[in-house]
């Protein structure tokens, strides 16, 4: 939390506007959202990009895009 309220602070991020592990599906119900950067550990990335794909909201992911050529394909699917 305290991470999160830094750096929406640092980016001018609104705190309607911010989510967490907790609330992270909530991306759908915010229009104002159009895209979502995955920074997690790269263990997650495929989990939390497919989620935010699948809110309708483009992706872009950091490098690795996934552990496995399975995660990837699943991503880009």
């Amino acid at each position: 939390p305290a991470k999160l309220e830094k750096f929406g602070a640092q980016y001018g991020i609104p705190g309607t506007h911010r989510y967490d592990y907790r609330n992270y599906d909530r991306i759908a119900d915010n229009p104002d959202i159009d895209l979502v950067y995955v920074v997690l550990p790269n263990s997650m990335h495929a989990e939390y990009a497919i989620r935010a794909l699948q809110a309708g909201k483009h992706v872009l992911c950091e490098k690795p895009m996934a552990v496995s050529s399975a995660e990837a394909e699943a991503m880009i699917a």
